[in-house]
């Protein structure tokens, strides 16, 4: 009887423990999801930093083409997460725009960002 108990103990633990290698981490059947606590961020034309949230159930990476005055800290990263966004600044007398992505597996989520330029 202890026997058939102990069998019972040790199945039902197998079938409660996670799948080798995983440990604690998500059901892999789960859609990928990304957001933002903003998805539009605006700036003086002082150089300067916002923060937003990113919420995630996945790693997740920063994509940005060409905006050389902005920079993004940090560029990745694995579930939620604040980066911070600053821009450089602008001394051209117009304002300038752009935006980036957040790309979590199959889900994406895009941030614009403007900044004012100086008055001559």
């Amino acid at each position: 009887m202890k026997n058939v108990l102990f069998a019972l103990i040790v199945i039902l633990l197998d079938v409660m423990a996670p799948p080798a290698g995983c440990g604690s981490c998500q059901h892999h059947d789960d859609p990928d999801e990304v957001s933002v606590s903003s998805s539009s961020i605006n700036f003086t034309e002082d150089l300067g930093t916002r923060t937003i949230k990113v919420i995630s159930n996945t790693k997740w990476t920063v994509v940005k083409d060409n905006q050389d005055w902005l920079t993004i800290v940090p560029m990745n990263g694995d579930g939620d997460n604040v980066i911070s966004v600053t821009a450089a600044l602008n001394t051209e007398g117009k304002s300038r725009y752009g935006e980036f992505l957040i790309k979590a597996g199959d889900a994406s989520v895009k941030v614009t960002v403007g900044q004012s330029g100086r008055n001559p």
